[in-house]
């Protein structure tokens, strides 16, 4: 296939149930809270916000052959990405992530059903190799299988796209394979860049902070960058936001450095939304936002 300047997300797709507390939270005993339902899932998610930001972007997933998975293929269709490639697992229900937020919106504890995204093994990957041989960037999370991932690199190391990974949790951060050579960029943070058992060789890394901001890494060298002054909401889906807005930058031809200065931008726009993907992220919005910079 030709290559395009296209980018394909390949992994979870999933319900997100957001619990934000009326007041501090407290262990061991119910806590008043204000619920949201919604559509999330790390790669649908960077997928959702590319869309959003004018970029061709694909979804590869498998969700539940379920009204939730129906509902999350339609919502993501709406946006603007390609869903034709999605699995419908008859075996398993569509996975939930469910998130318990102090009042200011910070995370207290989430929780994470992969669901049927546990399926796509090592010859899902060979069978959307084509698709991905066709692609500028692909990028994927760590909810895939270790399998999986390892296929995936397998597949960048033969082809010509460039490859983008996030660890997504301390615990599925040790599905990375050792030798990430053929890694251009992995996202992570501070406690899950703590969890691997060595220093990862990938050609690019990006460790978030939180509020202290981003260390990128190349060659190295470390660079520190600040996080974007933001009024935070809801933290839900702003990791996954400065992956898209990292993305979007590098596949118009930016440097690293000022591409990550573009997702903390998209980054800050999130966190002032309760949604995990802004409804209204759009070019027009990035545009006249960039002052914030």
């Amino acid at each position: 296939m030709e290559r395009t300047q296209r980018i394909v997300c390949i992994g979870q797709a999933c319900i997100d149930r957001t619990y934000r507390a009326d007041d501090a939270v407290r262990p061991a005993t119910s806590n008043p809270a204000r619920a949201r339902h919604g559509y999330g899932g790390v790669a649908r998610n960077v997928a959702e916000s590319l869309a959003r930001l004018g970029c061709a972007a694909t979804l590869l997933t498998a969700v539940g052959d379920d009204a939730d998975g129906g509902a999350l293929a339609t919502h993501t269709a709406s946006a603007g990405v390609d869903v034709r490639g999605w699995h419908y697992s008859t075996a398993r229900p569509t996975g939930e992530y469910v998130a318990i937020l102090e009042p200011d919106g910070e995370l207290v504890v989430g929780a994470c059903d992969a669901g049927p995204v546990e399926e796509i093994d090592a010859a899902a990957i060979g069978a959307w190799e084509p698709v991905l041989a066709s692609a500028a960037w692909v990028f994927a999370d760590c909810n895939l299988r270790a399998e999986a991932l390892a296929a995936l690199i397998a597949v960048r190391a033969r082809s010509t796209f460039r490859l983008a990974l996030d660890a997504v949790s301390a615990a599925k951060v040790l599905r990375l394979p050792a030798d990430l050579r053929d890694v251009d960029a992995l996202f992570l943070n501070v406690h899950q860049s703590g969890r691997l058992p060595a220093a990862p060789n990938a050609r690019a890394h990006i460790v978030t902070r939180g509020a202290s901001g981003v260390d990128v890494t190349v060659d190295g060298a470390t660079v520190h960058l600040d996080p974007v002054a933001a009024a935070p909401v809801d933290v839900t889906g702003a990791g996954d936001a400065l992956v898209a807005g990292t993305l979007h930058r590098l596949l118009a031809g930016d440097g690293l450095l000022d591409a990550v200065r573009g997702g903390l931008l998209v980054a800050a726009l999130t966190l002032e939304s309760p949604a995990s993907v802004r409804p209204d992220l759009s070019p027009r919005l990035l545009a006249e936002s960039r002052h914030r910079l």
